[in-house]
């Protein structure tokens, strides 16, 4: 969950009852009232973000007065946030990637930065109400070692900002597909003042963890 506009923002899973189910459904979030997270309209203050696809929520991550929502093969957009949910409006900002580990999702500036299937990718504050996305991963240069991420396991990538550097931890296969990187075992640091690689740490052994 993420705060903003005053609201706390879920993804919409479980019921709110004593006894939570499952319900069934990976595509809708909520929104609290205003200065009050404990109490929820389920029905004025839900949104299904991608009604009929198959696709889920991966993240969420406010950015002025929106709700970027980043889904495993799509992201979305919920604008108009604060004050009266009434007016809130959801697009779709791209299809062609989405999100596939929500601890690598970070905010720096008019950015931000997170895993897709094909490497690192960001997304930047254009003007007043746009988000403009972009169409290549910024790790293209090291294309090789993004096919090594274990796609299984990718969900436990994990990033930060530290530095003006952009600290991305992954689980490598030794070569690609060979899908024996279980665990994140390798750290890419991309240097944001250089727009390039710094660092690629590792060690020579698929049974170490970070």
């Amino acid at each position: 969950g993420v705060v903003n506009g005053g609201r706390m923002w879920l993804p919409y899973f479980y019921t709110s009852d004593n006894t939570p189910a499952d319900r069934g459904s990976r595509t809708e979030i909520v929104a609290s009232d205003v200065l009050d997270f404990d109490t929820y309209d389920v029905i004025g203050n839900q949104f299904n973000i991608t009604a009929g696809q198959s696709d889920f929520i991966v993240g969420l991550e406010p950015f002025q007065d929106q709700l970027i929502v980043f889904m495993r093969k799509s992201i979305h957009v919920v604008n108009g946030i604060s004050g009266s949910l009434a007016d809130c409006t959801t697009s779709l900002l791209t299809t062609e990637v989405g999100c596939s580990a929500r601890k690598t999702i970070v905010q720096v500036a008019n950015k931000i930065y997170f895993l897709s299937d094909r490497g690192l990718y960001a997304i930047e504050y254009f003007d007043e109400v746009n988000l403009r996305g972009v169409g290549v991963p910024i790790t293209e240069t090291i294309q090789p070692y993004m096919d090594r991420i274990n796609q299984n396991y990718a969900h436990l990538s994990t990033a930060v900002y530290h530095d003006n550097r952009i600290w991305l931890a992954l689980p490598l296969d030794s070569v690609p597909g060979a899908n024996n990187g279980f665990k994140v075992n390798t750290i890419i640091v991309w240097n944001l003042l250089n727009d390039g690689v710094e660092s690629i740490d590792t060690v020579d052994s698929l049974d170490f963890a970070i």
